[in-house]
């Protein structure tokens, strides 16, 4: 496993501690380019009451209207969890070039039952996105911060 990889998600997992801390979902995500962290977020559905504030959402809002990009070409994002579909198709519109992810969508957090079927790279294949995507990263740690989580 890339140690790269591994301390970015560290800081994905630290963006997830924020969630939990706050009575979200734990789940961070981190931009990164040229091995320099760009932007980070968390998840905020409950806290901002919308259902679209993924932390994926989230970070990608955050850093294209700061950067004032819509192509994140030669980004990588770093997430907890692997990518629902809902934000694995605004990855694939912001042109993100690498994934990284921890935990599946397959992987239970607490009483959260929702599933998606399917898998990232999957969903994006069938939109015509084909992406770089690597999983299972730091994949451990973050199951046992989802046994953190109180519904």
């Amino acid at each position: 496993m890339s140690m790269v990889d591994e301390k970015f998600m560290e800081v994905a997992i630290v963006e997830a501690r924020k969630s939990l801390q706050i009575g979200n979902l734990p789940f961070g995500a981190v931009l990164v380019k040229g091995n320099k962290i760009v932007a980070r977020a968390h998840n905020k559905v409950y806290s901002e009451k919308n259902p679209i504030s993924h932390a994926e959402l989230n970070l990608i809002m955050q850093f294209s209207r700061k950067s004032k990009r819509l192509d994140l070409s030669g980004h990588v994002l770093y997430a907890t969890c692997e990518p629902c579909p809902m934000c694995g198709s605004a990855i694939g519109w912001a042109k993100i070039s690498r994934v990284v992810f921890g935990a599946l969508r397959s992987d239970k957090l607490g009483t959260y039952k929702r599933q998606t079927k399917g898998k990232f790279v999957d969903d994006l294949r069938k939109q015509g996105i084909t992406i770089q995507a690597k999983s299972g990263v730091l994949r451990e740690e973050i199951l046992e911060l989802y046994k953190l989580y109180k519904e």
